[in-house]
């Protein structure tokens, strides 16, 4: 939601981009401000970067915990599995990371 004045007088006006996707709000993975729409998910430039990187090395990381790794602005970078996972559930597409 935007706000707007109209003859001096602030009214809220809603948004015609938003919407479940995330776009121009936050990261579907990690919760920070998306920069836009990256590799079929809405998400952060951390999160982009992440993904495609992961993509393109075929890393393969193993979760030191139960495999529910708290994902979040804070603790993105604590556990690679559970965060390429979650890149994964959060719409992130594999064939769309050139490589």
């Amino acid at each position: 939601m935007t706000d707007k004045l109209v003859n001096g007088v602030k009214q809220a006006e809603s948004s015609s981009k938003s919407g479940d996707d995330g776009e121009n709000g936050a990261c579907l993975i990690c919760g920070d401000k998306a920069t836009g729409k990256h590799y079929g998910a809405s998400s952060c430039d951390g999160c982009k970067g992440f993904f495609r990187r992961s993509v393109r090395k075929n890393h393969v990381y193993a979760c030191r915990f139960q495999r529910a790794c708290v994902i979040n602005k804070d603790k993105r970078n604590q556990c690679r599995y559970c965060r390429l996972r979650k890149c994964f559930s959060g719409r992130h597409e594999e064939g769309s990371c050139s490589k």
